[in-house]
């Protein structure tokens, strides 16, 4: 597990497209799926407190009308803008990383995830990949 910084945006982005791939008829290992899994539970954990933090923004910014609660439009502008506050924060999360090889084996249900790109930038591990050379000297 590697604790990694992203946006909430990010976090909503990533749960999104794990949820999609969670869905799919896939080909993935055991191994593969557990790991999906448990990095989706971690996400949804993070995806409660910003659902929780946009209530609340509702809540200050909006008023009841026939039992459902909405953000008054004279206050939308400022709403918007508190709630993207909320959205480009970085938070901490603790996700395992996916070896390239051991993904690549169930890919066929990848094509038109929404947010795919998230799950390669955040949890995909290429193992022939060189890493780059420091730069500091020894």
């Amino acid at each position: 597990m590697k604790n990694m910084k992203m946006t909430n945006d990010n976090v909503k982005g990533l749960l999104a497209a794990l949820t999609e791939l969670s869905k799919a008829d896939s080909n993935f290992t055991p191994r593969v799926w557990f790991t999906l899994a448990a990095n989706r539970k971690e996400l949804t954990e993070k995806d409660k407190l910003i659902e929780e933090a946009r209530l609340n923004l509702v809540e200050k910014h909006g008023s009841e009308k026939d039992g459902v609660k909405s953000v008054d439009e004279t206050k939308m502008s400022v709403f918007i803008k508190e709630y993207g506050d909320i959205l480009s924060m970085e938070v901490d999360v603790d996700l395992t990383k996916i070896l390239l090889k051991d993904l690549e084996k169930g890919t066929s249900k990848m094509k038109g995830v929404e947010n795919i790109y998230l799950v390669f930038e955040h949890l995909v591990e290429d193992e022939n990949r060189v890493p780059a050379k420091s730069s500091k000297k020894k």
